[in-house]
């Protein structure tokens, strides 16, 4: 922990900077909702570590839907390590049942738990399923999205949860989430933009960010920002392993401490 995820890329820099480092083992996610592109690469990156996203959230913001029965069909694939159910946005119960679909097609998939859906949904994601993606960030004041995150984790920790898209320095080192994902790593492409220091791309990255122009930065190596999220990825590695450490250490001193009831 905590896996960084490089989320969809379909951007011919993207795919290239991959292609080059083809080597290095790497956790890629990609979306269903993109799968001719991706077909067009996967068997390129041989060392990679393939994470399904269903495409729901690319189809909602766009007006359309993603079929339940073809994305199962695409996701017995061999090469995804992790595959996430396809979750209906404003639709707690849906998500739900497509989830339990899938797990009844013989499928390992990780659930989406949105900002908003009960805390029944979650408790019926951890008896079920292995692992749980957490989703907020939909215009919500950044205090809500804490408080949501809070309540996932006093509910159900030590259970796995992913962080979708949201990964600032501040959040991933405040939570022990067992991965996340992240788009941002292609800003410089998107936006000519770079930050000169600091661990990742992510909002809340230290170090101020300066101005590329077009022509370098549709040539920059995208690999640097790739590096810096791996960066990041050894040192949260480390918190949590030092964290969790500590927490292993008092429940043990604990335990000690309790008389002996068998007389």
């Amino acid at each position: 922990m905590t896996n960084i995820y490089f989320a969809t890329p379909i951007a011919k820099p993207a795919i290239d900077c991959f292609r080059r480092h083809a080597h290095e083992a790497t956790n890629v996610l990609v979306s269903f909702a993109f799968r001719k592109q991706v077909d067009g690469y996967i068997n390129d990156l041989p060392n990679a570590t393939f994470m399904l996203d269903s495409g729901a959230y690319t189809a909602w913001s766009c007006g359309q839907s993603i079929d339940l029965y073809e994305l199962m069909e695409y996701a017995h694939n061999p090469r995804w390590r992790e595959v996430v159910a396809l979750d209906v946005i404003g639709d707690a119960e849906a998500s739900v049942r497509n989830a339990d679909i899938m797990r009844a097609n013989g499928l390992t998939v990780m659930p989406v738990y949105h900002i908003g859906d009960p805390i029944e949904h979650l408790q019926h994601y951890k008896a079920h399923f292995p692992k749980v993606g957490l989703s907020c960030r939909f215009g919500e004041p950044k205090r809500d999205s804490l408080r949501f995150l809070d309540k996932a984790f006093a509910e159900a920790w030590p259970y796995r949860f992913h962080s979708f898209g949201w990964i600032s320095d501040s959040v991933l080192r405040r939570y022990p989430f067992d991965s996340a994902d992240a788009s941002t790593w292609v800003n410089p492409h998107r936006f000519g933009a770079v930050k000169a220091a600091g661990d990742s791309m992510s909002g809340g990255t230290r170090g101020p960010s300066f101005r590329l122009n077009r022509n370098v930065s549709s040539h920059i190596d995208l690999w640097m920002v790739v590096q810096r999220y791996k960066a990041l990825e050894r040192s949260l590695t480390s918190q949590w392993r030092r964290e969790l450490a500590k927490v292993r250490h008092s429940s043990a001193s604990k335990c000690a401490a309790q008389p002996n009831d068998l007389t």
